[in-house]
């Protein structure tokens, strides 16, 4: 028969009791230094989260200074257009989302993957997946509002050169920034972003800082489901100050119009005149 010695059998008891209470002790000022960096260090920084779950900035794209020559004629303006844009931060499924795009709106599916997987885009910058949209592309992102809120419509404004092609080499034109510009120091110096619209040569690209304007931003209430619940403020900011050409470009542009129609003038009597010729052998 085995003894049992009732000071051994107290140690043990009293030691399991001092290892329980330093245990719960010890998981208490586990949860107490969690509590304090949720509260307290971290406090800031989520109380933002939360904001941002409920108040989101979009941004508002500035519409470009106008262009004009000297008289003070008209030469590039800006006119609204619709344009299919996508917002990255509420994508729940990539490939759901490009899939949508490629297949009903005939969005090119490798320049699409390029600007999602861009590191330098802020993910709360919209994306430019479409310009111009049809009213058949309006139709069908209004259609699937809910199975994808992160694609919708926005009205932007739009380069309209009133001479067409005329002058292009002076005027220039713009485009969205690429990787490689943003790599060049004077890029950066300037504030440009991924996803910035700026000049890309001629007048446009020369005279940026004093055309792109300044950015406004509208800040929307959402519900849960993503969508908008309602407008909270709108700052909207833009650089309205045109550039004006050092000559007349429109004076320019009427003179190659009357060459134009004196060459063509030319070329008919020549023909005719050689069909006279003919006539007369």
């Amino acid at each position: 028969m085995s003894s049992t010695n009732p000071k051994e059998d107290g140690f043990n008891l009293e030691l399991r009791v001092y290892l329980i209470q330093y245990l719960v002790l010890a998981v208490f000022i586990a949860l107490g230094i969690r509590f304090y960096v949720l509260q307290v260090a971290r406090h800031d920084d989520y109380q933002a989260r939360a904001e941002n779950n409920r108040i989101r900035d979009i941004p508002i794209p500035a519409p470009r200074g106008a262009i004009l020559d000297r008289n003070g004629n008209l030469l590039v303006d800006n006119t609204p257009a619709f344009n299919v844009v996508v917002l990255p931060e509420d994508i729940t499924n990539k490939e759901e989302t490009v899939n949508a795009l490629v297949q009903n709106l005939d969005v090119d599916r490798g320049e699409l993957l390029a600007e999602l997987n861009d590191e330098k885009r802020a993910k709360s910058q919209p994306i430019l997946v479409k310009q111009n949209a049809s009213n058949a592309d309006r139709q069908w992102v209004a259609a699937h509002e809910l199975e994808h809120p992160e694609i919708f419509v926005e009205t932007q404004p739009q380069r309209l050169y009133k001479y067409g092609k005329l002058a292009a080499h002076l005027l220039g034109y713009i485009g969205q920034v690429n990787p490689k510009q943003l790599d060049i120091p004077a890029f950066r110096d300037a504030g440009y972003k991924s996803g910035d619209i700026i000049g890309q040569g001629g007048i446009e690209a020369v005279y940026d800082r004093v055309l792109r304007g300044k950015d406004g931003m509208r800040r929307v209430s959402l519900r849960w489901i993503s969508t908008y619940r309602g407008l909270l403020s709108n700052s909207f900011t833009p650089r309205t100050r045109p550039v004006r050409v050092s000559h007349s470009t429109r004076r320019t542009a009427r003179y190659w119009r009357w060459f134009r129609c004196l060459a063509s003038t030319q070329m008919c009597l020549r023909a005719m005149w050689f069909q006279v010729r003919i006539a007369r052998k």
